[in-house]
């Protein structure tokens, strides 16, 4: 198969025509355009600074006001607060300084800050319990601190000396602080009642209802009724709350003095004896008169003589024994004249 033949001369493609060169523009008619973009962008910059920039506000002057009064007021102002605080001689939380100062020109929502007094430094409040009211007083004194004190009764601590105080010991407080002293006014005083007459059991009642300590003491007598007081220490009257009030109270005596009964009649001797406590013992002797029957002739113990209570005492009666004088002296009898009587008359003529 025969290869196809190849022309010998190929057309040539035809060209487009070559474009035609605009004409140049007039520079003239474009640069109010430029103008016009420059003024626009200026003015964009301007907004933009102005709006970022801050405004300028007066900081108002806080010093001499509380913390909480001069916070509000700059942050209603537009301020950030930043605070210090120190020891000052001025209240606590009293604005003692700030920076910015007062009326000058700064920068709104810039911080503003404040000086805070603390107050003035600490001081660890003396201990004076138990010490007298005047060297309490003189201790907290030359500490800084003031002082005020009120009295109480106190069983416990001395009369003028410090009960308690308020602070305690060692707390930390300014100078100047006020130190309430609780001062002794030693035992509270109470009215002892009156109780002699009373049994014991009835004083002793009595005088501890109203705040005392009773002690009784014993005392023989004859005369009082056993178990009643005779006297007390105090007496009536005022006396400290708690305090110590002796009784005596009567009783029998252990020993008792024997009554005298000698020529007594028997049943007076023994009443006498029984009411001194003791008993009796009776024995009879003959008497050779008359008067002496029935009366004590001698008794054992001796009068006056201490014996134990319900000792024995012997008394010897006398009875009466005609036969121990046979011949009692007569009589003694007074004479009397006596006038013989007048002769019966004679009768006439005899």
């Amino acid at each position: 198969m025969m290869a196809p033949l190849e022309p010998e001369h190929a057309p040539e493609p035809t060209k487009p025509p070559p474009l035609r060169p605009l004409p140049p523009r007039s520079s003239k008619r474009r640069w109010p355009w430029f103008a016009l973009g420059g003024l626009l962008l200026f003015a964009a910059l301007v907004a933009a600074v102005m709006t970022l920039m801050p405004s300028k506000v007066e900081v108002p002057s806080v010093v001499g006001a509380s913390v909480s009064s001069a916070s509000q007021r700059l942050r209603s102002d537009g301020f950030k607060v930043e605070i210090l605080r120190d020891n000052s001689d001025k209240p606590r939380n009293t604005v003692v300084g700030q920076d910015p100062l007062g009326e000058t020109i700064a920068d709104e929502g810039s911080t503003v800050t404040l000086n805070i007094s603390d107050g003035p430094p600490l001081q660890a409040v003396p201990d004076v319990v138990g010490d007298g009211r005047r060297a309490a007083r003189r201790t907290l004194s030359d500490a800084g601190f003031k002082v005020e004190e009120r009295t109480v009764p106190s069983a416990t601590v001395k009369l003028n000396r410090v009960v308690s105080q308020t602070p305690s010991a060692k707390s930390q407080y300014e100078r100047g602080a006020t130190v309430e002293l609780v001062i002794s006014g030693g035992p509270e005083q109470l009215q002892v009642p009156d109780v002699i007459g009373k049994t014991e059991n009835e004083a002793r009642s009595a005088l501890e209802g109203a705040g005392f300590r009773v002690t009784v003491a014993k005392q023989e007598v004859d005369k009082k009724e056993p178990g009643t007081v005779l006297s007390q220490n105090p007496a009536a009257g005022a006396a400290s709350r708690g305090s110590l009030v002796t009784i005596s109270v009567a009783e029998e005596p252990k020993q008792v003095s024997v009554p005298g009964v000698v020529g007594r009649s028997q049943n007076a001797a023994t009443e006498t004896l029984s009411d001194a406590g003791l008993k009796i013992d009776v024995e009879e002797t003959p008497v050779d008169t008359p008067d002496k029957d029935g009366i004590v002739q001698a008794q054992t113990p001796d009068p006056d003589e201490k014996v134990d209570r319900g000792t024995t005492v012997t008394i010897t009666v006398g009875v009466f024994d005609p036969d121990l004088n046979p011949d009692p002296p007569a009589a003694t009898t007074t004479p009397t004249t006596t006038t013989p009587a007048a002769a019966p008359p004679v009768a006439p003529g005899r």
